[in-house]
């Protein structure tokens, strides 16, 4: 890396500890639980060439150095897909912290298919969904019902 890279512009001790950090999460890699999930089918290389067989994803994952265990792994269908992208972006932008407060919509127009996961506003998106796009969702104390699909 050269002078500008960003571990040449961490003052020293925040830069000690971030190695520190690393350091801790190297030695744990052996203990972390991972669970995987594979989205795409034979898209892209890698995982996705095996889309089709869960036990070949599964030795690719038993050969790596992460803990992972016999029900670790699976096909992810597209509904957890949209649910688990809603989680993350609205966890990124703070709106999981205030009950009651916004959320953010979720559209991925990926690279084989599509998600799209909200929290509806009015109680009759609820009731005009098709039971299978509706999920209940308990996290941080609260219960989410997301429309994805």
């Amino acid at each position: 890396p050269g002078r500008g890279s960003p571990k040449d512009r961490l003052p020293p001790a925040p830069r000690k500890r971030a190695l520190v950090s690393v350091g801790v999460a190297e030695r744990a890699v052996h203990e972390t639980p991972t669970l995987t999930h594979e989205t795409f089918k034979a898209l892209k290389p890698g995982l996705s060439a095996y889309a089709d067989d869960v036990e070949k994803v599964k030795e690719v994952f038993k050969a790596s150095p992460f803990l992972v265990g016999d029900d670790c792994v699976s096909i992810m269908n597209g509904t957890d897909e949209g649910v688990s992208a809603w989680i993350t972006i609205n966890f990124l932008t703070g709106s999981l912290k205030t009950p009651g407060g916004s959320s953010v919509g979720m559209l991925d127009l990926g690279g084989g298919s599509t998600q799209i996961a909200f929290l509806p506003r009015v109680e009759g998106t609820l009731q005009a969904s098709p039971p299978g796009y509706l999920t209940a969702l308990r996290m941080f104390n609260r219960t989410y019902k997301l429309y994805s699909y």
